[in-house]
C-alpha cells in the first residue's frame, strides 16, 4: 500500500536528502533495499514535476542532514550511558541549530519553486 499526499517541494527534496544519508550510513541490506525503493520513487515524482536545478539544494540538505544524523547518534550514545551533561546539551543544541538551517534551505526551495505548500514554524 502506498499513500500519496501533498507536500512542499522543499519537503520532497529534504526527504531525498534524508534517504541519501540513510543509504550512506545504514549497512543492513534489507533496510537499504527499502530505502533505495523509496528514494527512486520520490526521485521519479520529482522528475515528473519538471523541477530543474534542485541539485545544489539537495547537496546542501544532505550536508545538514548528515550533521544532524551524526549529532543524534552522539546524543543517543550519551543517553544510553545516562550521560546527560554539558556535552549532551551542546550536542542537542547543535541538532536544534542544524534543524533550523535545514528549515531555511527548505524555505528557499519553496520560494524558488513557488511551492503552494509552505512549512511554517512557530518560533
Amino acid at each position: 500500500m502506498e499513500a500519496f499526499c501533498v507536500i512542499s517541494v522543499g519537503e520532497l527534496v529534504d526527504k531525498l536528502a534524508v534517504l541519501a544519508v540513510k543509504l550512506k550510513n545504514i549497512d543492513d541490506d534489507e533496510k537499504k533495499k527499502a530505502i533505495t525503493k523509496e528514494y527512486y520513487a520520490l526521485q521519479k515524482t520529482l522528475s515528473k514535476m519538471n523541477i530543474l536545478n534542485y541539485e545544489k539544494y539537495l547537496q546542501n540538505l544532505i550536508i545538514v542532514n548528515e550533521i544532524i544524523w551524526n549529532a543524534v547518534n552522539k546524543a543517543w550514545e550519551k543517553e544510553k550511558k545516562n550521560e546527560i551533561d554539558l556535552e549532551f546539551a551542546k550536542i542537542t543544541r547543535e541538532i536544534l541549530i542544524e534543524n533550523d538551517n535545514r528549515f531555511k534551505i527548505k524555505e528557499k526551495i519553496n520560494l524558488y519553486y513557488s511551492s503552494d505548500i509552505q512549512e511554517i514554524k512557530s518560533y
